[in-house]
C-alpha cells in the first residue's frame, strides 16, 4: 500500500514562495491589462474625478454617523484642500466661479477651507449683497464669484476672451516665466484682495434661474447661453479632453475651463412657485444638452456633481435646491483636484493625491536601482552554471607561498562570498520596485479610508483570536523534552524573556495596522490606545538594548553598525525609492535614536555601570540632557540645518519634536527597569549577606514585593483608563504621556509575568509577527495602504459600495497575503546584508559559527535588536568590531569595517544628490 508522503517545512514553503510569485505575476498582468487595454482612455485618473464616484459615508451606513464627507472617485484618491495648498495651486492668479446662488455655494465652501470663521460670519449676517460679485484672499489664495445666472454678463465675456488669449504658445511661455521669477502665492498675508488679471481655472453654473423664469422656451436660452461661453472661450477645433493633456509640465492641465451641470432640485421641497416652474422636463433637457457637448465636442462637465444628489434626499436643504455645506466643500475638492494636483506633484513630489495627475518621471536613484536590480538577477543566474568552475582552476593546487597564487585564491573566495549576498539584494531590489510600482504608478488604484467601528473591531478580532489560540511553550521547554533532571531550571523564563516581548510587538503590530487601515485615528479612544502602544515599543527598546549592553559588555562599532543599518537598511531605501522623507518613517529614525541614547549613556563611563547608584544618576543625567536637547529653541534646528546642507535631507523640527517629547522618558524607565532585574536576578542567585538595605529588602521581603507590584498593577491601568478618558483632546492626552506612560506599561509587564506558567507560555504567531514588525510596519505603507500611508491599495478589478463587507474584502484579504510574504523574504534580505556589510558572508560566517556556537543558527542571520537575550557577536576586545577583517578568505579581506562605513556614508550622500 502506498504510503502517505507529507512534505517537508522547507519543500512546503517553496511551494509558498512560488505561489505568491506567480500570484504577483498574474495581478501585476491584470492591473496592467485594466490600466493600459481598459483604462487607456484616462491613464490619469482625470475623467475618473470628472464624471464618476461614490461616497463613502452615505447615511444608510451603520452604525450612525456624519455623512457625506468621503467622496470616492473610482481608483484614486481625493484631496482636501487648504489655505497655503490654494495659494500655490492658483499662483499669481485667482479661482473663478459664475453663475448662481449655487455656484456661490461652492464658492463660499472654497473660502470656508481659507477661513472658517469668516465664511460663517459672512454668510449668516450677509455682509455682502445675495445677488453681487463676491472677491475674497487670504495669504496669496485668491477666490472671486461673479453673479451670473443668466451666463451672459459682460465681465464672463471678458474673463472668457481673456482665457482664448492665454491659450496661444507665446502666452504660456510668458506666464511659465512669469511663475518662475516671483514664485507662486505672491502677496500672500496682504489682507487685501488684488485683482489678478488671469484665471486659473473658471467654474460656470446655471439654468435654474432660465427655468424658474423663462417660461416658454427655457431649453433654447440656455443652449445660446453656453453656445456663446464656448464659442467665446474656444477657437473652432481647440476644445480638447483631459485625457489628451500631458500633466508632466509645471502648470499640469493648464488654466481649464469647467462647467457644472445642472443641479437637479428636490422637488417636492420647492416652494409652489418655484415648483410651478422648475420642472423635470427642463432640468433633463439642459443636462442632456450638456452632455451632448460632453461627448461630441469635449466639454469639460464635472459630473460627479450630479452623482453626489442624484437620488439621495439627504444632501439637500429645506429650500430643495441647495446642498448641504458638507457635499459643497466635496463639490470644491472635485474642482481643486483637478486643476492642482497635477501642479502640487510636479512642485512637491506629494503622493496623498492621486486624481487627475501623472506621477514624477524617474530620478537617478530609482533608475540606477531598477538597473541593479536586473543585474543583480542576471548574475544570480549565472550564479548556478558557474559554482563548481573554481573546482578545477589549476592554480589552486599551487602552495600557498606563491603570491599569484594567493592573489587568486582571494579573489576568488571574495567572488564567492559577493555571490552568495546576490540573492539578497536581488530579493530587496524586487520589492523596492513592487513598492515603487505599487504607489508611484497607476499600475493600482488608490482608495481612500473609512472609518466604521465595526470593521475596526471585526478586523481586529479576526486578526487577534487566531493568533492567540496558537500557544507555545518557551524554546527550552520544547528543545529539552527529553533532557536531564539537571537541566529542569532551564525551562523557567525570567522577567520579559525575548519570545513574550516579540509577542508584545506582535500583537501591537496587529492593532497599529488595522489602527491605520480603518483610519480610527479620528477617535480620540483609539488614539489613546495607540499612544500606549508606542509607548511599549520605546519601553521594549530601552529594556532590551540595556539588558544586552549590561549583559555582554559588547560596545564595538560592530555592534553600533549592526544596528543602525539593520533598523535603517529598509527605510532609507524605501525613502530613495519612493521618494519620501526617511523621517516620515517614524519608527526606524525613532527607535535608532533611542538606540543611541542608550549606547551613549552605557558606553560613557562604563566602569560606573557596577555601582547601582552612579548607573542610576547616569541614567538621570541622559535624561535631563535629552530634555534639554529636545524642548530648547534652536538646537535641532541647528542639528537640522546641518543635515539639509550635508545630505539634503528634509528633517521638519517641529514634527521631529513632537514625536520625541511625548514619550520621552520611557525609554528611560525600561532602561532602569533591566538595571533592576540585572540587580536582582544577580542577587536571587548567588544570595551574600550584606548590610545594604536594599539587598537585604530583595532577599528576605521579595516575594512580598511581587505581590505588592501585582496587586498595584492591577488598580493601577485601570486607575489610568479613567483617569485619562477625562482628557478633552489629543493635544491634552499628549501633555499628560510623557509623565504616567510608564504607568499602563509596567502594569501590564508585571502582570504579564506574575506566575511561572504566563512567563513560559507565549503566542507563536504574535511573536513572528513580532520580529518582523519592522519589516510589517514599512512595507505596509506601500503595499498594503497607498499613498504613504494615507489611503488604500486596490486592483480595482471589482465594483462595490466602497464597504469592508460588500468590496474591500477580496483586495485585503490578496494583500495581506503578499505582504506577510514580503515581509518575510525582505527581513532575511536585510539581515544577510547586513551581516555582509558588517561582517562578511560565506566563509567568515561558517568559520565564525564554528569557534563560537552560541552566534550561530538563525539568530545570527535574524537579529533582533530590541529584545533582550540577543547573541553576541563575539568580538574581542574593542577595536571597532574588525575581527572578522583578517580571516582568509574574507569578502572584505583588507577593508576595516570603519571604511567600509565610510564608504556607505559617501553612498548615501551621493544618493541624495542624485535624488
Amino acid at each position: 500500500m502506498p504510503r502517505l508522503r507529507i512534505p517537508r517545512p522547507s519543500s512546503l514553503a517553496g511551494v509558498f514562495d512560488r505561489t505568491c510569485f506567480v500570484l504577483v505575476i498574474l495581478l501585476l498582468a491584470a492591473t496592467q491589462y485594466k490600466q493600459f487595454v481598459y483604462n487607456s482612455l484616462d491613464p490619469n485618473k482625470c475623467e475618473a474625478l470628472l464624471h464618476h464616484g461614490q461616497w463613502l459615508d452615505s447615511p444608510n451606513r451603520n452604525p450612525p454617523h456624519r455623512p457625506f464627507h468621503n467622496w470616492q472617485p473610482p481608483g484614486c484618491m481625493l484631496h482636501n484642500y487648504r489655505g497655503d495648498k490654494i495659494a500655490k495651486c492658483n499662483g499669481n492668479g485667482k479661482i473663478l466661479f459664475v453663475g448662481d446662488s449655487y455656484m456661490r455655494q461652492i464658492f463660499w465652501a472654497a473660502v470656508k477651507k481659507l477661513d472658517r470663521h469668516y465664511a460663517h460670519k459672512a454668510r449668516a449676517k450677509q455682509l455682502v449683497d445675495m445677488h453681487s460679485d463676491i472677491s475674497y484672499s487670504k495669504n496669496g489664495a485668491n477666490l472671486k464669484f461673479l453673479w451670473d445666472p443668466w451666463l451672459n454678463g459682460s465681465a464672463l465675456f471678458g474673463e472668457l476672451e481673456d482665457y482664448r488669449r492665454r491659450q496661444g504658445p507665446e502666452f504660456k511661455e510668458e506666464v511659465t516665466k512669469q511663475e518662475l521669477g516671483s514664485g507662486s502665492g505672491s502677496g500672500r498675508g496682504s489682507g487685501r484682495y488684488t485683482e489678478p488679471s488671469r484665471s486659473v481655472v473658471i467654474l460656470v453654473g446655471g439654468g435654474l434661474w432660465q427655468a424658474r423664469h423663462v417660461h416658454q422656451g427655457a431649453l433654447k436660452h440656455f443652449k445660446d447661453s453656453i453656445d456663446n461661453i464656448t464659442a467665446t472661450a474656444y477657437p473652432t477645433g481647440t476644445m480638447a479632453s483631459l485625457r489628451t493633456i500631458p500633466l508632466s509640465s509645471q502648470e499640469g492641465i493648464q488654466d481649464q475651463l469647467f462647467f457644472a451641470p445642472v443641479l437637479e432640485p428636490r422637488y417636492e421641497l420647492l416652494s409652489p412657485s418655484r415648483e410651478r416652474t422648475i420642472i423635470p422636463e427642463k432640468i433633463d433637457g439642459m443636462n442632456s444638452y450638456l452632455e451632448e457637448l460632453s461627448l461630441h465636442r469635449d466639454l469639460n462637465v464635472i459630473w460627479s456633481y450630479a452623482n453626489m444628489t442624484r437620488g439621495i434626499p439627504e444632501v439637500y436643504l429645506e429650500s430643495g435646491i441647495h446642498v448641504i455645506d458638507s457635499v459643497a466643500e466635496r463639490m470644491a475638492d472635485v474642482l481643486l483636484n483637478l486643476r492642482c494636483n497635477a501642479k502640487a506633484t510636479y512642485q512637491n513630489g506629494y503622493h496623498n493625491r492621486t486624481c487627475c495627475t501623472g506621477y514624477p518621471p524617474m530620478n537617478m536613484v530609482q533608475i540606477l536601482t531598477f538597473f541593479g536590480f536586473v543585474l543583480a538577477m542576471f548574475v544570480a543566474a549565472l550564479k548556478g552554471n558557474k559554482g563548481s568552475s573554481g573546482t578545477n582552476n589549476p592554480i589552486q593546487g599551487r602552495s600557498e607561498k606563491n603570491n599569484v597564487g594567493r592573489w587568486w585564491l582571494r579573489t576568488q573566495a571574495s567572488m564567492d562570498n559577493t555571490r552568495s549576498a546576490l540573492p539578497a539584494f536581488y530579493f530587496l531590489g524586487l520589492f523596492l520596485c513592487f513598492c515603487f510600482m505599487a504607489d508611484r504608478t497607476h499600475a493600482l488604484n488608490k482608495v481612500l479610508k473609512q472609518y466604521d467601528v465595526l470593521e475596526f473591531r471585526a478586523l481586529f478580532l479576526v486578526a487577534f483570536i487566531p493568533c492567540a489560540l496558537v500557544i507555545r511553550g518557551p524554546p527550552s521547554i520544547l528543545g529539552r523534552r527529553r533532557s536531564s533532571p539537571s537541566q529542569g531550571t532551564s525551562t523557567q523564563q525570567s522577567f520579559l524573556p525575548r519570545s513574550q516581548a516579540e509577542e508584545w510587538k506582535g500583537w501591537m503590530q496587529v492593532y497599529v495596522l488595522v489602527y491605520s487601515y480603518t483610519s480610527a485615528g479620528n477617535e480620540l479612544d483609539f488614539y489613546e490606545v495607540l499612544r500606549i502602544l508606542i509607548a511599549c515599543y520605546l519601553f521594549l527598546t530601552g529594556y532590551g538594548h540595556t539588558m544586552y549592553f549590561l549583559h555582554k559588555q559588547d560596545y564595538s562599532l560592530q555592534r553600533v553598525a549592526m544596528v543602525l543599518l539593520r533598523l535603517n537598511l529598509l527605510a532609507v531605501s524605501l525613502s530613495f525609492m519612493v521618494v519620501r522623507p526617511y523621517v516620515s518613517y517614524s519608527f526606524a529614525p525613532l527607535a535608532s535614536f533611542w538606540f543611541l541614547v542608550v549606547y551613549f549613556t552605557l558606553r560613557l563611563l562604563r566602569r560606573c555601570n557596577d555601582c547601582l547608584p552612579l548607573l542610576v544618576g547616569k541614567i538621570i543625567l541622559s535624561a535631563v540632557v535629552v530634555t534639554f536637547l529636545v524642548h530648547t529653541n534652536g538646537l535641532l534646528d541647528l542639528i537640522f540645518s546641518l543635515f539639509d546642507k550635508t545630505f539634503h535631507a528634509t528633517w521638519h523640527t517641529d514634527e521631529w519634536r513632537s514625536m520625541l517629547s511625548v514619550d520621552i522618558y520611557i525609554v528611560y524607565v525600561g532602561m532602569l527597569v533591566a538595571v533592576l532585574h540585572l540587580r536582582i536576578s544577580r542577587l536571587l542567585a548567588q544570595p551574600s549577606r550584606s548590610d545594604r538595605l536594599f539587598t537585604e529588602v530583595v532577599l528576605h521581603y521579595f516575594w512580598v514585593l511581587k505581590f505588592l507590584a501585582v496587586v498595584l498593577s492591577g488598580i493601577a491601568i485601570p486607575v489610568f483608563w479613567i483617569l485619562t478618558r477625562r482628557s478633552p483632546d489629543k493635544r491634552d492626552y499628549d501633555w499628560w504621556m510623557p509623565i504616567l506612560s510608564w504607568v499602563p506599561v509596567l502594569g501590564f509587564a508585571v502582570l504579564r509575568n506574575s506566575t511561572q506558567f504566563l512567563r513560559n507560555h507565549h503566542s507563536a504567531a504574535f511573536a513572528w509577527l513580532g520580529r518582523h514588525s519592522l519589516e510589517c510596519w514599512l512595507l505596509s505603507q506601500h503595499l498594503w495602504m497607498a499613498g504613504d500611508g494615507s489611503g488604500i491599495l486596490s486592483t480595482g478589478l471589482w465594483d462595490g459600495d466602497g464597504t469592508l463587507w460588500n468590496d474591500r474584502w477580496r483586495d485585503l484579504l490578496l494583500f495581506t497575503g503578499l505582504l506577510f510574504w514580503v515581509v518575510g523574504r525582505v527581513r532575511e534580505a536585510s539581515a544577510t546584508i547586513t551581516a555582509w556589510v558588517t561582517r562578511g558572508t560565506g566563509e567568515e560566517m561558517e568559520v565564525k559559527d564554528k569557534k563560537h556556537p552560541e552566534t550561530s543558527g538563525s539568530e545570527l542571520r535574524l537579529p533582533d535588536y530590541g529584545n533582550a537575550g540577543l547573541p553576541s557577536p563575539s568580538v574581542s576586545g574593542d577595536k571597532g568590531g574588525e575581527g572578522f577583517d583578517g580571516m582568509k578568505g574574507g569578502a572584505w579581506r583588507g577593508w576595516g569595517l570603519k571604511r567600509r562605513l565610510v564608504v556607505l556614508g559617501v553612498g548615501l550622500w551621493v544618493c541624495s544628490l542624485l535624488s
